[in-house]
C-alpha cells in the first residue's frame, strides 16, 4: 500500500470514529508502546505463585453411561473423530482451503501456507497484519493458532481412554508457548485471537483433567502464559467502531481464563459486565445481530454460549435479560435454518470458537443444542437411536428437541429480514434483506445486498448469495464479493448501492426500508425500497416487490425503477454451483439441481448474459468457505432506460 493510500484509509478511518473512540485508540496505542518497552527490557506479565489453577469446572460433562455407549456402538462420529485426532497427533490439519496440510516438525506457528509468507516476529506495533505479502494473510496464519484442534484431541481422550491425545494437547501448547514470547509476532497482534486461543485452552485442558498427561503437566507455565494474554486483552478492548464480535469474543475469553485460572476477580467482573452490555448493545429485539452477518452471530452465539457454561459451572451465572436475549439469537437462526443452510448475508470468515463435532457438519443440531442451555432441564430426552456428535458433547442441557415445523412465513423487522415461505407440494423459502448496510457507521462486514433475496426449494441452495472468499490476501476479489452485481439485486449504470471506502470501511450507505409485508396461506408478498442511488445526478430509486405463490409454484419479483433520464439497468442474479443453468430462448432459463427442475422468465426487453467462472469480471464465482472458490453461474439481464419503467420476472418451478 502506497503512503498516499494510507494516509487516505487513515483519513477515511478517523471520518467514521467518535471523539471517545480516537481517545480510545491513543490509549490503545500508549498501552502498546508500554509493552514495546516492557518486552524490550525483558520484563513480562506474571502471575501470582501462591494462586493455583482451579479444580475442574467439568464444562463438557457427558455421562458414563454416555460415554460407555459411544465406545460400545462406536457411531459413526466417534470413528470421524479419532480419524481427526490422529491427523492433528500427527500435525495435519484442515482449514479454509488447505486440506491435512503439514504444520511441520515442530510446529511452524508463524506460517501462511497457503502463499508460504512466514510472518516475522517484530514486537506487535510493528506487525502490519493488513500487508499479506509482508507478513502473511493473518487470517491463514492466525487459524491454526487459534487451538481448534485442542478440543478435537481432548475429545478424542475422553472418548478412547488413550492418553496421547491428552499428551497432545499440552504438547502442542507448550510449542506454542516456546515459540510465542509475549508481545512479538503475529500471533499477539490481535486481542479477538487471544480471546478464542483462551476458551479452547481452557477448554480442552478441563475436558483432559482426569488424564495422567494433566497430572504431569507444568500447568503454571500454562497459567502464566493465559496471564499474559488476559492482561493484554484487558487493556485495549475494542471500543467505538471495532466494538463488534471482537469486543465479544475479547471478554469471554478473559472470563473464561479468569475464572479457571483464579486471576484477579476485577478481570472476571468487568469482562462479565461486557458481555452483559454487549448482548442486548449488538443485538436487535427480533434476535438478529446488529452486524447483519449471519455467520458472525453463530460465531458470537459460540462465545456467548462458552462463557454462559463457564458462568453456570462457577458462581458467575449470566442474568436471565442475558439468557432471554440468547434464546432469541439462536431461535432466529434457527428460524432461517428451517428452509435449507443459512445463507452468506454479509462477511463471513467461517469463524467458529469450539469444535464439537463440527464446524458446519450438523450446524442445525448444533443450534438446536446451544439454544437448550439455559433451560430448566424438566424436559424429556431426545429419542432418536444415534444422537450426533454435538448432543454427545452438550447432553447434560439437550433434555428435549426442538421438533421441526412447517415453514411458514416470518418477519425480522428490526434486522431487515423477511421469510417468504410454504409447504404445498414443495418447501420454499425465500429470505429477503432490506435490512441496514451493517453495524455502526463503518459497516464494516456489510456488502451492497440491498433489497436482494435467496431461494430454497427442498432444502436446496438454487439462488444464492456468493459469499465472501477474502479479506486481505486478494482485494480485488474482496471488493467484488462485497458489490452489488454479486449480489441478486439491480445495479444501476454499473455503480454500487453504497460506496466502498476500505475492506472493512463504507462511506455512504444505502438505507433500505420495507413498504408493506403480507402474510397469506400460500406464502406472502413483500415490498420495499432503497436510497442509495439517490445520491446521482439524476436520482434513481429502487423499489422491489416479491410474491410467492406457493399453490401455484411461482415467485413474481417486479423492479420498479423511477428516474428521470437515461440509466443502464443490471439485475443480477446467482445460482448454486450445484445448479445447471441454461438458456431457453432469448428470455427463458431453465435451471435443474438434484431435486428440482426451475424456470426463470425475464423481461422481454432485456438482454441475458450468463457468465460461468470469469476472472475477468469476477461473475461466476461462489465462496464455499474463506479462501475457497468455486465457478458457478451467474446471470446479467441488462436494459437500458430514460423514464420510470417497470420489470417482472417469474420463477416457476416443478
Amino acid at each position: 500500500m502506497s503512503i498516499a493510500a494510507k494516509l487516505g484509509w487513515y483519513y477515511n478511518r478517523l471520518k467514521s470514529m467518535s471523539a471517545e473512540e480516537v481517545v480510545w485508540r491513543i490509549k490503545a496505542q500508549l498501552h502498546e508502546l508500554v509493552s514495546l518497552i516492557a518486552v524490550y527490557s525483558g520484563w513480562q506479565p506474571k502471575t501470582n505463585p501462591l494462586v493455583k489453577t482451579r479444580a475442574t469446572l467439568n464444562l463438557l460433562e457427558p455421562s458414563d453411561q454416555l460415554l460407555n455407549e459411544a465406545r460400545e456402538s462406536s457411531p459413526n462420529w466417534v470413528q470421524s473423530l479419532v480419524l481427526q485426532a490422529d491427523q492433528i497427533i500427527n500435525h495435519k490439519l484442515s482449514y479454509f482451503n488447505l486440506q491435512n496440510v503439514d504444520l511441520g516438525r515442530p510446529i511452524n506457528w508463524q506460517l501462511d501456507r497457503n502463499i508460504n509468507v512466514q510472518a516475522p516476529m517484530k514486537p506487535v506495533m510493528f506487525v502490519d497484519y493488513r500487508q499479506a505479502t509482508k507478513f502473511g494473510d493473518c487470517k491463514l496464519v492466525w487459524e491454526p493458532n487459534r487451538h481448534h484442534q485442542l478440543l478435537v484431541l481432548a475429545r478424542a481422550f475422553k472418548i478412547t481412554n488413550d492418553e496421547k491425545y491428552a499428551k497432545a494437547v499440552f504438547e502442542q501448547i507448550f510449542s506454542w508457548i516456546e515459540q510465542n514470547p509475549f508481545g512479538y509476532g503475529m500471533n499477539w497482534r490481535s486481542p479477538l485471537e487471544l480471546g478464542v486461543r483462551l476458551v479452547n485452552w481452557v477448554w480442552a485442558i478441563d475436558l483432559v483433567s482426569d488424564s495422567n498427561a494433566y497430572k504431569n503437566a507444568n500447568l503454571e507455565a500454562i497459567r502464566n502464559s493465559a496471564y499474559q494474554h488476559c492482561y493484554d486483552i484487558q487493556g485495549k478492548y475494542s471500543q467505538g467502531t471495532s466494538a463488534n464480535n471482537h469486543l465479544i469474543g475479547e471478554a469471554t475469553g478473559v472470563f473464561v481464563a479468569s475464572i479457571y485460572f483464579n486471576f484477579q476477580d476485577e478481570w472476571v467482573q468487568e469482562s462479565k459486565n461486557i458481555l452483559e452490555h454487549e448482548i442486548q448493545a449488538q443485538s436487535y429485539p427480533d434476535g438478529g445481530s446488529r452486524e447483519l452477518a449471519l455467520g458472525y452471530q453463530y460465531f458470537v452465539l459460540q462465545f456467548y454460549m462458552a462463557a454462559g457454561i463457564t458462568g453456570m459451572k462457577s458462581d458467575q451465572a449470566f442474568t436471565l435479560k442475558f439468557q432471554q436475549t440468547y434464546k432469541r439469537m439462536t431461535h432466529f437462526l434457527l428460524a432461517i435454518a428451517e428452509g435449507g443452510d443459512i445463507p452468506q448475508f454479509c462477511d463471513g470468515d467461517d469463524g467458529y470458537v469450539l469444535n464439537l463435532g463440527g464446524p458446519k457438519l450438523n450446524r442445525k443440531a448444533e443450534l438446536i443444542a446451544m439454544s437448550q442451555i439455559f433451560e430448566d432441564k424438566k424436559g424429556e430426552k431426545p429419542g432418536q437411536e444415534e444422537i450426533t456428535e454435538v448432543e454427545f458433547w452438550l447432553n447434560q442441557f439437550c433434555n428435549h428437541s426442538l421438533k421441526s415445523s412447517m415453514l411458514e412465513s416470518a418477519a425480522f423487522p428490526d434486522s431487515g429480514y423477511y421469510l417468504l415461505q410454504n409447504t404445498n407440494s414443495y418447501n420454499v423459502s425465500l429470505m429477503f434483506d432490506c435490512g441496514p448496510l451493517g453495524y455502526t457507521n463503518i459497516a464494516a462486514h456489510g456488502h451492497a445486498d440491498a433489497l436482494s433475496f435467496v431461494l430454497r426449494i427442498e432444502g436446496e441452495n438454487i439462488l444464492i448469495d456468493p459469499g465472501t472468499y477474502d479479506y486481505f490476501t486478494y482485494p480485488e476479489w474482496r471488493s467484488y464479493f462485497k458489490s452489488t452485481q454479486a449480489h441478486n439485486t439491480v445495479e444501476i449504470d454499473e455503480l454500487d448501492q453504497s460506496v466502498m471506502k476500505g475492506l472493512f470501511l463504507w462511506d455512504q450507505h444505502a438505507e433500505s426500508s420495507c413498504d408493506s409485508w403480507e402474510v397469506d396461506s400460500n406464502g406472502g408478498k413483500i415490498t420495499a425500497h432503497h436510497d442509495g442511488y439517490l445520491r446521482l445526478s439524476d436520482p434513481v430509486l429502487h423499489t422491489r416487490t416479491v410474491e410467492l405463490d406457493g399453490a401455484n409454484s411461482t415467485i413474481s419479483v417486479i423492479d420498479n425503477i423511477d428516474c428521470k433520464k437515461e440509466h443502464r439497468v443490471k439485475m443480477h442474479y446467482h445460482y448454486d454451483h450445484q445448479c445447471q443453468v441454461n438458456l431457453v430462448d432469448s428470455h427463458t432459463l431453465e435451471i435443474r439441481s438434484k431435486r428440482n427442475a426451475i424456470t426463470m422468465i425475464l423481461p422481454d426487453e432485456a438482454k441475458l448474459t450468463l457468465t460461468e467462472g470469469s476472472d475477468k469480471t469476477f461473475l461466476g464465482h461462489q465462496s464455499i468457505g474463506y479462501h475457497h472458490k468455486v465457478a458457478t453461474t451467474s446471470l446479467i439481464c441488462e436494459l437500458v432506460i430514460n423514464q420510470p419503467a417497470s420489470f417482472t420476472t417469474k420463477i416457476q418451478w416443478r
